[in-house]
């Protein structure tokens, strides 16, 4: 009987390790291990973290950064950006907010008065206030004129210098105005600025050269009528030779353009009585002549060679031997190829 009690114990021990194992692994599979509860809570908070760091920086306006600027070109240059973000007479969703900053700087720095109702001016024709911003360009004006003034006054100038001194200063601000919409070739707008440069500072340097733009500006806009009548005026006012020139040249191409050829003609006859101007004038007849086409080809190469025996040392004669060529070669040749009709035969 004991022989079989013993194994039968082994047996019964062996099946109960067996059937434990078994059961152990299948619990240890179920649960999760330690060391993956651990990676799970890692990587969660990492998720966590990462949605913390996704979240948009909220930036300062506008408006808050001005009010933290200490000093007034910090200021300046923050307004002075934000214009220089857009296109010349663009338009900005912020350009009631800039207006706005440009008053608070006035208040802020009543010194610096010129240089807020400049930015101003400039928010207003981002605006498509035309008007409005020729106001305020022209009150900029008027406060730079007087700081001006008293600066050189301060410096130690005499009051008739400082004043002269203040006025070409504030006609070179409105002239500068109107050279950055002419070169953008806004016309309407630049000659909004070059005939109050003329009109409030008819005795300033820039006014000549304000006539001469406005009238290209006229012709910009294909209004030749008045782009002639400031010509004229301008040469009636009987500037320094160089701009006295520039306006004759302009107004006889003018002329011969609106299809006043005698007109411009004459003009030429004009010019070439100003000083040192004859060879100028001889060579532009020949260009005239040369833009009527091949019926008008063998009086511009008269022209064109009296510029050369006349004014042989000068660029124009240079400019004069090279047209002749050019018409010569498109004009007066193909002519010459051309063969005459046969005479019918009897």
């Amino acid at each position: 009987m004991r022989k079989l009690i013993l194994p039968a114990l082994i047996i019964f021990g062996v099946a109960a390790i067996y059937l434990m194992t078994r059961d152990g692994s299948k619990v240890n599979r179920e649960l999760p291990r330690p060391q993956k509860v651990q990676e799970n809570v890692t990587q969660n908070t990492l998720k966590e973290t990462h949605k913390v760091k996704e979240q948009p920086l909220v930036l300062p306006t506008l408006s808050e950064r001005f009010d933290k600027t200490e000093g007034m070109s910090d200021a300046y240059n923050i307004i002075r950006s934000e214009l220089e973000k857009t296109k010349p007479l663009g338009v900005r969703a912020d350009r009631h907010e800039l207006i706005e900053l440009c008053e608070r700087f006035i208040a802020r720095w009543p010194k610096e008065e010129a240089l807020g109702l400049g930015l101003l001016s400039q928010c207003h024709a981002m605006n498509g206030k035309a008007d409005i911003a020729l106001g305020y360009q022209s009150r900029a004006a008027e406060s730079y004129e007087k700081y001006v003034k008293g600066t050189q006054l301060e410096l130690g100038e005499s009051e008739a210098d400082a004043a002269a001194a203040g006025y070409n200063c504030a006609a070179q601000l409105i002239y500068n105005e109107a050279i950055f919409y002419y070169s953008r070739k806004a016309y309407a707008e630049a000659l909004n600025y070059f005939e109050l440069t003329r009109t409030k500072y008819p005795n300033s340097s820039q006014t000549t050269m304000a006539g001469l733009l406005s009238a290209e500006c006229y012709a910009g806009l294909t209004q030749f009528a008045n782009a002639v009548q400031i010509l004229k005026q301008v040469i009636k006012e009987n500037p320094k030779v160089p701009l006295l020139r520039r306006a004759y040249a302009q107004l006889a191409r003018l002329q011969h353009k609106m299809g006043e050829p005698e007109e411009a003609f004459r003009t030429l006859d004009e010019f070439s009585t100003v000083s040192e101007s004859g060879a100028e004038a001889s060579c532009l007849k020949g260009e005239l002549l040369f833009l009527e086409g091949a019926p008008s080809a063998e009086k511009a190469i008269e022209a064109y060679s009296i510029t050369k025996s006349k004014f042989p040392d000068t660029d124009y004669a240079k400019e004069a031997d090279r047209m002749i060529g050019i018409i010569t070669e498109h004009f007066i040749k193909p002519k010459a190829a051309v063969k005459p009709p046969a005479p019918p035969e009897k």
